[in-house]
């Protein structure tokens, strides 16, 4: 189950789980967490932290409460890079705490640690390989016009190959450099870090215009 009350990234993170084969529910805030973990009883959650209403500490309380809350695995997603809030997080109970923005590959690994699954590739597992390089940062979007930057994200949330590569070619004409780093990223599945930098450049856009 995913409790995350932003669609954009719930959206992103449903599609890869599915794909890796997972039966995936949604609840976009904490209430509807604990009352989906009453009827539907997953295996593991993936709570964001910052929820309207009952907050993810608190969610994730009420659950362990519950009949069987003892036994699912609750891993913490949040924005925060406080080590402080880490301890915070694994006293309340939770098995585990994952920063945003996160790699496709550190989603289904941390899965596969908590469950103990195993993937089977069709084509030979993905290479994981370390940090790349460098680094997308919001301002090197901002000179990009807004249409291509919306067609960007809206193809990343679709992860759809053909047409994120599709918008990287868009980007490309209008900056080389940038369009080459987007595809070095899209070629490892960093698409939570494209994702960010386009949300984060929107929202610096949209307060530098308010």
């Amino acid at each position: 189950m995913i409790v995350e009350d932003q669609k954009e990234n719930w959206v992103l993170l449903q599609r890869l789980l599915e794909e890796a084969g997972f039966q995936v529910r949604v609840a976009e805030d904490g209430a509807q967490a604990v009352e989906a973990f009453r009827v539907w009883r997953p295996h593991f959650i993936w709570m964001d932290l910052r929820l309207p209403g009952i907050d993810g500490l608190e969610a994730a309380r009420r659950i362990r409460e519950l009949e069987g809350g003892r036994d699912v695995k609750i891993v913490a997603l949040t924005a925060s890079a406080f080590a402080s809030q880490r301890e915070e997080v694994l006293a309340a109970g939770f098995d585990g705490f994952l920063r945003k923005p996160y790699r496709r590959e550190e989603i289904l690994n941390y899965v596969a640690q908590q469950l103990g699954v195993r993937y089977v590739y069709s084509a030979g597992p993905q290479k994981t390989g370390g940090q790349l390089p460098f680094t997308l940062r919001p301002e090197d979007l901002a000179s990009i016009p807004v249409s291509v930057r919306e067609e960007l994200e809206h193809a990343v949330i679709s992860l759809n190959a053909e047409r994120i590569m599709a918008a990287v070619g868009q980007v490309s004409a209008h900056d080389v450099t940038l369009g080459n780093v987007l595809r070095r990223l899209a070629g490892k599945y960093q698409y939570t870090s494209i994702l960010d930098a386009l949300q984060r450049c929107k929202k610096s856009s949209t307060e530098a215009n308010a």
